[in-house]
């Protein structure tokens, strides 16, 4: 006896899903071996169950999949179908192509021209009538190809074999649950803002696929921050044990992976569209639904309003899971020496966005989309800068005032002076609070020797970098001055190196250095 199970439910994981399937089945008194169909191509048989309503028990439950015979016989009778349509198809063209042939009358005894005149205007319409058929013939033929390639589909994926039994014949209710792996979601973030009030909105929503060879229709789905573990085996704590570190200039670990490296939008925030064509019409925001979260003991759980479908295709299918209010404060942030635009960003608490660490976000400000951003803050600070795109109505140029070279003759050393001038005005039609960052170099070398210049921003002596903090009124422009000087030995040549986002690591142990030497082996930087 065959039971077609038919999904109800899906528990869907970062990597994998739990399929609940439900069918009935109509079984005499006593036991009956049944056959369960409807599963998935990647059932893992190791997660097969079997659940039975009252009145009946299940025993011998075990995956199976349909050997060669089964699969030859699933497909028999329509293989006979396709085989006479291609005989009619074969029989057709042959048909053509004797009443193409036989309009030479040349070898032709007793042909007079009335007749030869009735087949040449009888043809025509003899060719049409077989090509007709051909293309019906075909269409017929391709329909049935792509029911066989189903019936193909259907009979290699696997089922389930299991003893039934029950002491009163009925119909009764059987439920199935696995775990397959060809499913999967992410999370995807939106940031909504419009740059004024000081707060913006955080939309997280699920981009579900999957591919199980099975289309999931009218469905329940449950969403999973986590994924069943492939192993439950306990950690295991090793000895550690302490020795003396043996030197080795030639070793070097691998730098820390640290946090806080602002990203920036990728595109530019664009005007408010056009009201021309939109006069007296009032148009809202498509409405936003809401997941019901439970918080469990090892993750996070999105019941999902409604049934689903999601087809066996591999494509994103989208789905709200929760929206909510962070608070901010927005602020214009510049960096000259890297890169000549200004850009809107809003500061919020680090504390805020813990759950969207590592992740990619689309920014719309004013409903506009103005880029996508990579959330990457330093759990150590407690702010973190939120790029929401370029800035147009802030402009910001440095200009370099002065490079000269001279020989401290006395000392042997060669000394090169430093001189920027950085202007910022702002466009905008109120007040404006802008931080521009700009940095001196830093010594590595005893020999190099970095004096500070004029700067009116705020020098970190242990970085090098230069902050300004200001607050600029509509249309008005300031000034920065940024100087210093560099003297080394007239008879070596010195070059400047960056650092990635600004950091050195220690080449013995890793860990990030601030000044000359490790603050962890005490090893010197060089």
């Amino acid at each position: 006896m065959n039971i077609e199970m038919t999904v109800k439910k899906v528990s869907l994981y970062r990597t994998g899903c739990t399929v609940a399937g439900e069918g009935n089945a109509a079984l005499p008194k006593g036991s009956t071996r049944c056959r369960i169909s409807g599963l998935s191509s990647g059932a893992d048989g190791q997660s097969i169950r079997v659940r039975t309503s009252s009145g009946l028990t299940a025993s011998g439950v075990q995956l199976m999949y349909p050997d060669v015979k089964e699969q030859k016989e699933a497909t028999r009778e329509i293989d006979e179908k396709i085989a006479m349509c291609e005989a009619k198809l074969n029989a057709c063209e042959t048909q053509a192509e004797l009443w193409k042939k036989n309009i030479s009358f040349s070898d032709r005894e007793g042909m007079n021209l009335e007749m030869m005149t009735a087949y040449a205007q009888l043809l025509p319409e003899k060719l049409e009538e077989c090509a007709r058929t051909k293309a019906q013939l075909n269409r017929e033929k391709d329909s049935l190809i792509k029911e066989r390639e189903e019936i193909e589909k259907k009979i290699s994926r696997p089922y389930v074999s299991v003893i039934l039994t029950c002491e009163t014949e009925g119909t009764y209710v059987i439920q199935t649950e696995y775990h397959d792996y060809s499913a999967s979601w992410n999370p995807v973030y939106e940031i909504r803002t419009d740059g004024e009030e000081e707060k913006l909105t955080l939309r997280l929503r699920a981009a579900m696929r999957q591919n199980t060879g099975i289309d999931w229709k009218d469905v329940a789905m449950s969403l999973y921050t986590g994924s069943p573990s492939a192993s439950h085996d306990l950690p295991v704590l090793l000895e550690a044990h302490l020795k003396f570190r043996e030197e080795n200039r030639f070793r070097a670990a691998a730098p820390k992976m640290l946090m806080g490296t602002m990203a920036k939008a990728s595109a530019d925030a664009m005007a408010e569209p056009s009201m021309e064509d939109t006069v007296g019409m009032n148009f809202i925001e498509a409405k936003e639904e809401s997941a019901e979260t439970t918080e469990g003991e090892t993750m996070t759980e999105y019941t999902l309003s409604g049934v689903w479908n999601i087809c066996s295709d591999n494509n994103d299918i989208m789905a709200d899971l929760n929206t909510k209010e962070i608070p901010c404060s927005y602020h214009v942030i510049a960096i000259p020496k890297r890169d000549p635009a200004a850009y809107l960003a809003a500061e919020i608490k680090t504390a805020d966005i813990e759950d969207t660490l590592n992740s990619s976000a689309s920014v719309y400000l004013k409903g506009t989309y103005a880029g996508d951003i990579y959330i990457n803050a330093d759990l150590t600070k407690d702010t973190y800068d939120l790029s929401l795109g370029r800035d147009e109505y802030v402009s910001v140029r440095r200009e370099q005032k002065k490079k000269f070279t001279s020989s401290v003759l006395l000392k042997g050393q060669s000394k090169t002076e430093y001189a920027y001038e950085i202007t910022v005005l702002s466009n905008k039609n109120k007040d404006c609070r802008i931080t521009v960052t700009d940095q001196i170099p830093v010594s590595d070398e005893k020999t190099i020797i970095v004096e500070k210049g004029t700067i009116s921003g705020k020098l970190n002596e242990e970085s090098g970098e230069v902050k300004w903090e200001l607050e600029l009124k509509p249309q008005e422009k300031k000034t920065l001055q940024l100087g210093y000087s560099v003297l080394w030995p007239k008879d070596k040549k010195i070059q400047e190196t960056n650092v990635s986002g600004g950091r050195r690591f220690c080449p013995v142990c890793g860990a990030q250095v601030f000044g000359k030497f490790c603050p962890e082996c005490g090893t010197p930087m060089r």
